[in-house]
């Protein structure tokens, strides 16, 4: 007897979802084949799954005979932009970056030296608040009489007391 023609050899067989993306349809669609009986020789692979084999696929129209060729290896790239870069398009490069670079640290400082400034103005403005929030120094006026005690005036509050108005 030939190797070929055993009795009993079984034809592959593919899941549902298998045979849906071999065949490029959809599983509703193999499952409607399998359930109108055009896949024949399908059976339930007791799992709660279906093989189908691809010989009823194919007989079905589902799956083209013959197998896909190959895919042919790719051949290199021979664009001019695929060519390694030259030493000269390395320095070019590095030239840019580093004009860019100095272009960052010159706006780097520039904003630096704007927030010193504001840091200086916001101190002056302060130490100008702090020695107005001092009571002023009144003097008694030389030839002024000193008035009888009476009864002392109700203090004010709020800015006007504080200043001793």
């Amino acid at each position: 007897m030939a190797p070929d023609a055993t009795p009993h050899a079984t034809p592959p067989t593919l899941s549902q979802s298998e045979a849906a993306k071999a065949c490029g349809v959809s599983t509703a669609t193999i499952r409607r084949a399998r359930s109108s009986g055009k896949l024949s020789g399908a059976y339930e692979d007791g799992r709660g799954g279906w093989r189908i084999p691809i010989p009823a696929l194919i007989a079905a129209g589902l799956l083209s005979p013959t197998t896909p060729p190959p895919t042919p290896p790719m051949a290199p790239d021979t664009t001019p932009s695929a060519t390694p870069p030259t030493p000269r398009d390395d320095t070019e490069q590095l030239r840019r970056e580093l004009a860019e670079a100095r272009h960052r640290a010159e706006r780097a400082e520039a904003i630096a030296a704007e927030r010193e400034r504001t840091i200086e103005v916001l101190q002056r403005s302060l130490l100008m608040l702090e020695q107005r929030a001092e009571p002023p120094q009144l003097s008694a006026p030389a030839t002024a009489e000193v008035p009888a005690p009476g009864p002392k005036p109700a203090r004010r509050g709020g800015l006007l007391g504080f200043l001793g108005f």
